[in-house]
């Protein structure tokens, strides 16, 4: 899993990157909509979306929307400094979307990511039995 954040904020954009990174998450930044959708086809089930609503090229409920179509299921946290009830509308409609206001408190975006992750299945991973697991042995891909 991966997270992709899409803000044309550059610091905050490599903020939150740096902060995902040093908790585990790995951690993609592009700096608008279509640097993203350029790149749709790299885009893997179980990543969650996390992107700003103004975009210089596309707002955030317009990204989703068009990353879903190669990914419906996939996940996002909208973020946006606007109290405006539209956005919050919008973004209820997809459905699967949290909006998060800024300035986002770390912890509030962190808690949406480790939600999702944990609501995803690990794909084609076998399970060793318990009494392997306690002795260290680690899962291994399926056969």
């Amino acid at each position: 899993m991966a997270v992709l954040i899409v803000e044309d904020n550059v610091d905050l954009a490599e903020s939150m990157r740096m902060l995902l990174e040093l908790h585990g998450c790995r951690a993609r930044v592009f700096l608008n909509a279509n640097d993203l959708l350029e790149r749709a086809g790299s885009v893997e089930p179980g990543d969650i979306l996390v992107t700003d609503y103004y975009l210089p090229d596309l707002n955030g409920v317009e990204l989703i929307r068009r990353v879903r179509k190669q990914q419906p299921r996939m996940q996002a946290v909208l973020l946006t400094g606007s109290r405006e009830e539209a956005i919050q509308q919008a973004a209820r409609r997809l459905g699967g979307c949290a909006v998060l206001y800024k300035p986002v408190e770390f912890a509030e975006l962190r808690a949406h990511i480790d939600a999702h992750s944990a609501a995803v299945e690990p794909a084609d991973v076998e399970l060793p039995p318990p009494e392997e697991l306690r002795r260290g042995n680690r899962p291994r891909p399926a056969k």
